[in-house]
């Protein structure tokens, strides 16, 4: 899809492509060893194009920025390399662009997610191809992003194809066919390896698992109880309810409005309160119906504060504003607030809530009450 877009939609010519596997400090849960996915990607770039290739830099790396990569492929082709040769003999520069998946440029439209110099240097310097993928409105996700749209090229799909690595996974775990989904010779390593037949260890030694890793991550984060800042009374929330849904109205009393709060979300929240030249600037968290398991995290920028609205604060970074309705907290009471880094960008997670069950679906954001 991405040749025949250029070759029909530019004047670039494609000269070469590199897949770049994730370090094993990427840490998503289920990733396999860096050994294993690089060789995959080799079998399926040896047997399946004439034009893709593996570079296993990345793999074998601490975690690395995407913004590092891509001056990692520039400076190992243009600098070491001197570029590439042309037909009639010529020595030149090549242009490095990013090839991904839709979800990577609606992380970028988000506030806060991405830092301005990461996205100045990813969209400005080097340019991206997305490829849509099923569901996904990318224009939308353009709006925000339009300084740089002549380096965002949108990349529609004439016939849908929803095949992806989760599902490609789920297929394998209950033990279904992926002849027809992968390269033959991917699909024998992954048998011959005993890849992917299961999440790992059993439910308890996961759950096990999954709280230590917690607890490190609290650890070399550094973890606040936040202060509550400002929380509304019953008498201020009657401006905004109908009569008949007062008596169904329960306001938390401080000292159970509580969240945690990770140094490095405060660090960000900071940053971003710098960036806007408002030291009100805060975070709004939200919880929705929907998703995969009934709930769903919303974040954004908060426009305003609401009368429902509780306000939190990192005890000693400051300004570190989060802002929650009433409704929210009483289903994420107690919750941490992490800023993670990872491979697509960086992002504020709830990375651990009481009011949830188990650890929720495996895209990161829904998740199921408890009951």
């Amino acid at each position: 899809m991405a040749k025949d877009y250029v070759r029909q939609n530019t004047d670039f010519e494609i000269v070469g492509g590199y897949l770049s596997p994730v370090s094993d400090q990427y840490k998503k849960p289920g990733l396999l060893a860096a050994t294993h996915r690089v060789n995959m990607c080799n079998l399926a770039a040896e047997q399946t194009s004439s034009w893709l290739m593996v570079d296993p830099w990345e793999a074998f790396q601490s975690y690395q920025r995407t913004a590092v990569v891509l001056d990692h492929f520039d400076y190992e082709i243009n600098t070491k390399l001197g570029g590439v040769t042309t037909e009639d003999g010529q020595q030149r520069n090549v242009r490095v662009m990013l090839l991904a998946g839709s979800d990577l440029i609606a992380t970028m439209s988000e506030p806060g997610v991405w830092s301005d110099s990461d996205l100045d240097h990813i969209l400005g310097r080097y340019g991206v191809m997305i490829v849509e993928r099923a569901g996904s409105d990318m224009d939308q996700a353009i709006d925000s992003l339009a300084r740089w749209r002549n380096n965002i090229h949108l990349i529609h799909q004439l016939i849908q194809n929803d095949v992806s690595s989760t599902k490609v996974r789920l297929f394998l775990r209950r033990g279904l066919s992926v002849r027809y989904l992968l390269p033959a010779q991917v699909v024998n390593y992954i048998e011959e390896n005993g890849l992917y037949v299961d999440d790992g260890p059993n439910a308890s030694a996961s759950s096990g698992a999954i709280s230590a890793e917690k607890e490190k991550g609290k650890e070399a984060a550094g973890t606040s109880t936040a202060k509550t800042t400002s929380y509304p009374t019953l008498e201020a929330l009657r401006t905004t309810l109908e009569p008949e849904d007062e008596e169904d109205m329960d306001v938390l009393p401080p000292e159970e409005a509580t969240l945690e709060m990770t140094d490095r979300a405060a660090e960000q929240l900071r940053a971003i309160a710098e960036r806007e030249k408002n030291p009100d600037a805060a975070l709004r968290i939200a919880v929705e119906s929907g998703g995969c398991h009934g709930y769903q995290y919303k974040m954004e920028l908060a426009k305003k504060r609401n009368p429902d609205d509780y306000q939190f604060s990192h005890p000693t970074v400051k300004p570190s504003n989060i802002v929650v309705d009433a409704v929210s907290l009483s289903l994420m009471k107690g919750s941490l607030i992490d800023f993670a880094t990872e491979l697509i960008g960086s992002s504020f997670r709830v990375v651990e809530n009481p009011q949830a069950k188990g650890s929720g679906c495996g895209c990161g954001v829904s998740w199921e009450l408890k009951m």
